[in-house]
Formats: structure tokens, sequence, C-alpha cells
């Protein structure tokens, strides 16, 4: 928002209101706390002093949820940019993520958890006995006569999926 913002009053604050000057960036803060009617008051006291108007460029909602009784933590993000004379310029984007807090809680959820921990196990095995052929192989024949064999690769292919797909669940359980 690049107009002239007004002051703090009305606003819950200067903590719940910032305005970053080289960047001409506003943003506006509402808790949860101050309620459904507090929440109205503000978003109608931005309105009054034109908070998002003609040279604004660009609006971006953030907000989280939670559902409890899917265990489900939402970050919401939607972006919406004008273009010169406040029209939509069409590339508004909705981001969602969400992450499963308690990712372990009922009896399925451990069960799924002790076979994610066996698969982890047999790899872990698979890749010991493969480094152990790979040296001896090498030792024995050189490079070349590890990977003469069709099996060697599809072998390799196959633990490093598993590898990549261990990693993968690690960083995005």
């Amino acid at each position: 928002c690049h107009s002239e913002l007004p002051s703090d009053e009305g606003f819950g604050g200067e903590d719940q209101m910032m305005y970053n000057a080289t960047d001409g960036i506003a943003t506006e803060f509402f808790s949860v706390d101050s309620g459904l009617k507090g929440s109205k008051a503000r978003l109608l006291e931005l309105k009054r002093n034109r908070w998002v108007d003609k040279n604004t460029r660009q609006l971006t909602i953030k907000f989280a949820t939670y559902n409890g009784e899917a265990r489900l933590f939402s970050f919401m993000s939607i972006n919406f940019d004008f273009g010169f004379g406040g029209s939509f310029s069409g590339t508004n984007i909705l981001n969602i993520q969400s992450l499963r807090m308690e990712p372990y809680v009922t009896s399925y959820d451990f069960f799924l958890a002790a076979i994610q921990l066996m698969f982890v196990i047999f790899l872990a095995a698979q890749v010991r006995i493969e480094l152990l052929d790979i040296i001896t192989t090498v030792s024995q024949s050189g490079i070349g006569g590890y990977f003469s064999s069709l099996w060697n690769f599809l072998d390799n292919i196959h633990l490093v999926q598993g590898i990549a797909y261990v990693i993968l669940r690690v960083k995005y359980l």
C-alpha cells in the first residue's frame, strides 16, 4: 500500500500495525482475542481510512487454522495482485500448507510407524550387503566387473529410490 497511513489510533496499538517505508509495505494484524466484533470494527476503520486504494499493488491475506478432528494445522495465504487503477491482474494465488502435529496417536498410527521402522531397518541391511558386494567385486575384478552386471545396476537404483523415499518421508512427515 503506497498511500499515507493513518495513525495507530483505532488499530489496537503499535505492536499490531507495522509499516515499512522502504518497501512501501503496510501490515495489519488481526488478533483472535479481539473477537468478531473487534475485528469488524478494525476492518471498518481500515476501510474508512482507505488502507487499500488505487495505489495498492498487492494484498496478501494469511491465516492459520486447526482442525481438531483431523489433527491438522493449515496455513493459508491468498495473494491479490492489482493493476494500475485498482483492477485485478488475474494472478491471484492461493497457497495452502498443512501439517500433522500429532502423527502418532492411534494404535493404527503406531502400527504404521512399526512398518516404516522395519522398512528402514531392511533398507539399511540391503545397503550394507550391497556395499560389501561392491568392495569384494571391485577388489577382485575392478569397478568394471561390478558394473558389468545388470542386476547390480538394478540393485543400486532400488536402494537409491528407497533412501530417497526415507529422506522425503522424514522431511515431509
